[in-house]
């Protein structure tokens, strides 16, 4: 299975457990639907210089909820990433927030390269290049990257946070009273 498919069935299976939960919670026509799609995904070709020569990849960022701001969702990083699987992923940040009562809407960015032929430097160069090519209208205000569990503890410049190794969350979300 091509990993456009593989993408395209991860949406699928996400989008029906989330109809099949919202028959259960009553809700005004169509607005199960608005919650299910996601508000907007851009994707992204852009190059970055690794190695002595010029290397071109493909991004996406899908931004499912802002119905709370910022959106959390870190950066997928896999050769077979694709925009269903992104989207889908951005989708489960939202229900994941939601069903936690975080303050935050769901998003997610995805970047095809494979991680293991690259190191930490250079993937977080081809990260940067990323997030550079993106459209301005997705602002650190709107949408905002934790860093990955396995290179975390690391400081964001935004808010001075220390994220928890285990869930990417800054440690004073961790705090919250339940």
């Amino acid at each position: 299975m091509d990993s456009t498919m593989a993408g395209r069935s991860f949406l699928n299976d996400v989008n029906r457990q989330f109809d099949a939960a919202a028959r259960f919670v009553p809700m005004q026509d169509g607005l199960a639907e608005k919650i299910r799609v996601c508000n907007a995904t851009y994707v992204t070709r852009f190059g970055v210089r690794l190695r002595g020569r010029m290397e071109t990849f493909v991004g996406w960022r899908a931004l499912h909820s802002t119905h709370v701001t910022p959106a959390k969702g870190g950066i997928r990083y896999s050769p077979n990433a694709d925009q269903e699987e992104i989207e889908a992923l951005a989708a489960l940040m939202t229900y994941k927030c939601a069903l936690m009562g975080l303050p935050f809407g769901g998003s997610k960015g995805g970047l095809r390269i494979d991680p293991l032929k690259w190191d930490r430097q250079e993937l977080e160069g081809s990260r940067d290049g990323l997030r550079r090519s993106w459209p301005g209208t997705i602002s650190l205000a709107r949408a905002r990257m934790f860093p990955r569990p396995t290179w975390a503890p690391m400081k964001r410049p935004w808010r001075g946070w220390r994220t928890s190794i285990g869930a990417g969350l800054p440690t004073i979300l961790m705090r919250l009273p339940a």
